[in-house]
């Protein structure tokens, strides 16, 4: 998807392909579902302009490419599940065999695994963390997450939302913009910490509002996906590790930590 995402870019820049990008906050969503069997699922959706493109020849373009990534890799490797039009807009979802192909193709870095295996694999717990308990957040130090055994963590540099296949029990706080039952907000320049206590100190007792959702064991399927897809709209994000300029999008890891 890296390659789609640059060719989409390139596109809009020149022929205006899509419009409106970033204009409308409520679309400038997007969602990576990580699944219990290590899955991904990541599912876009970008304003399109059929007067200026040709529909068919964006969907020739996305399985050429997911032709050749396959190729060199297991052939079930990443999957296009779909890609449609709704409502003026290009829905596409992807399924990735592994959190290593969602990296490699789409140039997202991600890890996916336990705590343990975070360790192991060099990353740093050295950033402030909340506990997440019902609905309401506290400052966490990374001792209570590595000393117990259990838990899971997604480690993602990316401005989407995040749901993971369990119950969500600690994050990283910066560039955090929310948190519920098994879904995290991740938009740049804001830290929950400081949306929890702006929030406290104008309505005491009010719960930091979250997406809830309830823990299903089973793949993500159709149905799932077009449900978020209906509830919210999500652009297609063109920021990437070969931008020019270094942003805080670009720059900041967030921690997701579960069971």
């Amino acid at each position: 998807m890296k390659k789609f995402m640059a060719f989409s870019l390139v596109l809009a820049l020149c022929t205006g392909l899509f419009c409106g990008c970033g204009s409308q906050k409520t679309v400038d969503e997007s969602t990576v579902y990580v699944q219990k069997n290590g899955k991904i699922t990541a599912v876009d959706v970008e304003a399109f302009d059929e007067n200026s493109y040709s529909f068919d020849e964006l969907q020739q373009y996305v399985e050429d490419t997911v032709a050749e990534y396959n190729a060199g890799h297991d052939k079930h490797s990443v999957k296009m599940k779909s890609l449609k039009m709704q409502d003026g807009k290009a829905v596409l979802s992807m399924e990735y065999q592994t959190a290593e192909d969602y990296e490699n193709f789409s140039g997202t870095k991600i890890f996916v695994g336990s705590v343990a295996e975070a360790l192991a694999a060099g990353y740093s717990f050295s950033q402030d963390f909340v506990k997440v308990d019902g609905g309401q957040y506290s400052p966490a130090d990374s001792s209570e997450i590595v000393s117990q055994d259990g838990y899971k963590i997604v480690i993602i540099r990316a401005n989407t939302n995040v749901e993971v296949k369990g119950t969500i029990h600690y994050t990283s706080v910066r560039n955090v913009d929310s948190v519920g039952k098994n879904t995290v907000a991740i938009r740049p320049g804001v830290n929950l910490l400081d949306l929890v206590s702006s929030e406290i100190e104008e309505e005491p007792g009010t719960e930091e509002p979250g997406t809830e959702g309830t823990v299903d064991e089973g793949s993500i399927d159709e149905d799932d996906l077009l449900e978020a897809q209906e509830n919210e709209m999500i652009e297609f994000d063109f920021g990437s590790e070969d931008s020019v300029e270094e942003t805080d999008y670009t720059n900041v890891y967030t921690y997701i930590i579960y069971k």
